[in-house]
């Protein structure tokens, strides 16, 4: 298995999810940016969306149910060792980047069972043809793996388009996702009072200080180290950001409260890409189950909101009564979903950082959209802002991409290294816990 191979089949896993993920942002902000025109209905415009999708959620869960296959299991994508002769019966868990550990380990399991036995003390008894059967080709052992980890891939893919939720709500589970829901509140509602008040072409610059706030809490919450080069990014996106506000400050349509909305709703969403990866863990990595409890505590978290904020009495108001508006809502409320499984997807298989670098992106080609379709004349000093913004972002990217590549070679090297001698040595120091590898 060939490095290239490996980064290969995980960049092309990212560029699905990102280029879904840019396609229905993208449609779910200028759909919201009619809808907000009323302005009185922000909460209630959130709360509708979030009751939306959980009620696709409930009926993709029960079409899963009635008209797909029903014996298929879809909270882990599993190989059971039965696959490769093993005389265990217990399935292997296997999922994303640990799908080679495992494999690795049955692979090692057949090696053993085909050539003999181990007595109590563990001391191996060969069998007559267990000398030529552990001189298995190492090539023919890793294309193995390759083979069976890019089916486990395929396998973690398909997760996303089958749904599986549980039939009962668990009260332990509600309380391991309330903190990611209460930040996932916060960073809608900030996020609609920002395009309120700024509208689609500031609303980049207004955004733009996600990644700077992802490297923060990175730093302080999961000591993750900052390299100088990430600093010096960071440090032009700050200059882009206030460059772009001077800039719109001198046009005139400055909003000193919208920017303010914006920044609380990049700090709300850095901090909810960050929670999402570790919540995600907590609940076997199943994306629709965060979801389903997250939209239930959302839901629970908006309704005192709804009532504090005075969108019932707007609602009695004649305007919301013209079908287009219900008709953009419903629009919105199926983007909602859709956003929210696609958001947690690109968590899950890349990082909180690569999200945040891929919304900048997204925001600033959405940016040049909303311009040229408003026809607005901007100043050359107010694209520079924003291009600054999208360079620096670029090139922490590459920065991020560069360390994950080193990383890479590094746990490949290792799997190697692993590899040939647990082949060289003899049968009896081929134990499954002696082939672990070095895959994060």
């Amino acid at each position: 298995m060939t490095i290239s191979r490996e980064l290969g089949a995980v960049y092309m896993r990212i560029f699905l999810v990102e280029a879904a993920y840019w396609i229905i942002s993208i449609g779910m902000v200028f759909v919201n940016e009619f809808v907000l025109r009323y302005k009185d209905l922000t909460v209630f415009i959130t709360i509708f969306q979030i009751l939306f999708s959980l009620a696709i959620l409930i009926t993709l869960n029960y079409l899963t149910k009635n008209y797909l296959d029903p014996t298929s299991d879809t909270r882990h994508s599993t190989t059971n060792k039965n696959d490769v002769n093993s005389n265990d019966d217990d399935p292997l868990i296997v999922d994303g980047s640990d799908a080679e550990d495992v494999l690795f380990d049955a692979v090692s399991d057949k090696l053993i069972n085909d050539n003999g036995h181990q007595n109590e003390q563990g001391h191996r008894i060969e069998t007559p043809d267990s000398t030529v059967k552990l001189k298995m080709n190492r090539r023919k052992l890793s294309k193995t793996i390759s083979e069976q980890s890019d089916k486990s891939s395929q396998g973690n893919m398909k997760q996303l388009f089958i749904v599986n939720i549980p039939h009962r709500i668990n009260l332990e589970t509600c309380k391991i996702v309330f903190p990611l829901s209460i930040l996932y509140i916060g960073m809608l509602v900030m996020n609609n009072l920002c395009l309120e008040n700024v509208g689609v072409a500031f609303y980049f610059v207004s955004r733009s200080l996600t990644t700077v706030f992802n490297v923060v809490f990175t730093f302080f919450l999961i000591n993750e180290p900052v390299s100088r080069g990430a600093l010096v990014c960071c440090g032009f996106i700050v200059l882009g950001f206030i460059l772009g506000i001077d800039q719109e400050s001198v046009i005139g349509s400055l909003s000193v409260t919208g920017v303010s909305f914006g920044v609380a709703s990049s700090l709300f969403g850095s901090l909810f890409t960050i929670y999402t990866k570790k919540t995600l863990a907590k609940l076997d990595k199943n994306i629709w189950v965060l979801v389903l409890y997250n939209n239930i505590n959302a839901i629970l978290l908006c309704t005192p909101l709804l009532i504090v904020h005075g969108d019932i009495q707007a609602l009695i108001s004649e305007k919301v009564i013209k079908p287009s508006f219900w008709f953009l809502l419903s629009v919105s409320g199926v983007m909602a979903f859709f956003i929210s499984i696609v958001t947690n997807a690109s968590i899950k298989y890349t990082s909180p950082l690569t999200h945040n670098i891929s919304g900048t992106a997204k925001a600033c080609f959405q940016t040049v959209i909303a311009v040229v379709y408003s026809n607005d004349h901007k100043s050359y000093l107010w694209w520079i802002s924003n291009i600054t913004i999208l360079v620096a972002s670029a090139a922490y990217s590459r920065i991020k991409q560069l360390e994950m590549e080193r990383r890479t070679s590094a746990d490949l090297a290792n799997q190697r290294a692993l590899m040939n001698r647990g082949l060289r040595n003899n049968a009896s120091e081929l134990r499954p816990e002696s082939c672990e590898l070095a895959i994060k």
